[in-house]
């Protein structure tokens, strides 16, 4: 049991540390363009005709817009924190499958 637990525990903190990566990659890249990259996504949450052939990638728009409304942060400044927990969701996907795989 103790080995499962200090297992889940490192690959929760190599998935944070590899979502911390990856977000500040995105970061960087987009720069001082990263608002703009927000309100984009938040077009397809309010449904803008121009998103409307974006539609089927709804999770993360739907995510940022509940993570927003469930802390009080504006659409943009609840966006990086939303990359990030579906960043270590991914990662830590990744991992048990890699692990699996491996075993």
């Amino acid at each position: 049991m103790r080995k499962t637990i200090t297992l889940a525990a490192g690959l929760l903190f190599t998935s944070a540390f590899l979502a911390a990566a990856q977000l500040r990659g995105i970061l960087l890249a987009f720069g001082p363009r990263f608002h703009d990259h927000a309100a984009a996504a938040q077009g397809v949450v309010q449904g803008l005709p121009h998103w409307r052939a974006w539609q089927s990638r709804v999770l993360g728009p739907f995510f940022v817009e509940f993570l927003s409304r469930l802390t009080g942060l504006s659409y943009a400044d609840a966006y990086p924190p939303a990359v990030f927990i579906l960043l270590v969701v991914f990662f830590l996907v990744l991992l048990f499958v890699a692990r699996s795989l491996w075993n």
